[in-house]
């Protein structure tokens, strides 16, 4: 739990920012489950059709990920999955929704090209290229011929 106290003369404000505890995380799950019998096909859709309505609601609110990978979704249980770690995340302009960028930011595997190639200039479209990543991650496994065995 992250916890503010602000003292003002006489007064004192407590803020505090509750989450839900997630058992692990994406991240995890796709190490573990590494093999095809594993990998029941109606959990990745369930947990896929929920980041992607995730996602379709930061970007109502016009805003942008930037960061979007396994690791930072959380297994809260069984059935449900939840975005996490905003930290990056930035408001997008309403009009044409393309914002101008001069930092480096994202995890190199999940970023779009026009974030590889160092484009300055992008939009809410690379959340969309990185969600592709995540649904090929959960899908893709290993089988004995590509562990080498």
């Amino acid at each position: 739990m992250f916890t503010l106290q602000i003292n003002y003369e006489s007064y004192t404000v407590l803020l505090y920012i509750k989450m839900e505890l997630g058992k692990s995380s994406l991240k995890r799950w796709i190490r573990k489950n590494r093999l095809a019998e594993q990998r029941d096909p109606s959990t990745i859709r369930t947990w896929f059709k929920q980041i992607v309505s995730a996602v379709e609601y930061i970007h109502k609110h016009n805003t942008m990920h930037r960061d979007l990978k396994p690791g930072n979704i959380l297994v809260i249980s069984d059935d449900v999955v939840k975005i996490c770690d905003l930290g990056i995340a930035t408001m997008i302009d309403s009009g044409d929704g393309a914002l101008t960028f001069r930092t480096d930011i994202g995890t190199p595997l999940y970023k779009a090209p026009e974030q590889m190639l160092k484009c300055q200039v992008y939009d809410n479209r690379v959340d969309i290229y990185s969600m592709g990543l995540i649904l090929l991650e959960m899908s893709a496994v290993m089988t004995n011929k590509t562990r080498g065995e």
